[in-house]
């Protein structure tokens, strides 16, 4: 685990580094960079390739592109879809679960790819709520 690894993410959220596009290569980044393209936004905001690459295929490229474009979009803040009901299903509705109680457990499963060398880890964690009212958190590495 890096200690580091929020401030890392914060700062690369604000410099919109290239890092952050899902699937591009290091090769591509550099590259990229070389020719003056350093953001997660100026790659979302080619039409095409403005250069013949000297490492890969320009359609590696260009799913590059089409992935800042789909991410860039993404983080863009917009109303979310929903789709109003009719009728309520109490059957099926988790507006209609008990409300919590001591006694009741909480399931959290986290994998982390960077927790150890060459492989992953996950976490699996379980939250009670104890006699008093406080949350009680239980960590089992697997």
């Amino acid at each position: 685990m890096c200690h580091w690894h929020r401030s890392c993410r914060e700062r690369r959220l604000a410099d919109d580094h290239l890092s952050l596009i899902a699937g591009v290569t290091r090769v591509q980044r550099d590259e990229l960079a070389a020719h003056g393209i350093g953001t997660v936004t100026a790659v979302a905001e080619l039409e095409a390739l403005p250069f013949k690459p000297s490492r890969g295929s320009v359609e590696s490229y260009a799913r590059v592109i089409a992935q800042a474009e789909a991410q860039v979009a993404l983080s863009r803040p917009r109303r979310p879809p929903y789709i109003a009901c009719a009728h309520r299903n109490p059957a099926r509705d988790s507006a209609d679960s008990p409300e919590p109680s001591p006694g009741d457990l909480f399931l959290d499963l986290e994998g982390d790819p960077h927790a150890v060398e060459g492989g992953r880890e996950y976490l699996f964690g379980v939250v009670s709520i104890a006699h008093d009212g406080t949350p009680v958190y239980e960590a089992f590495w697997g």
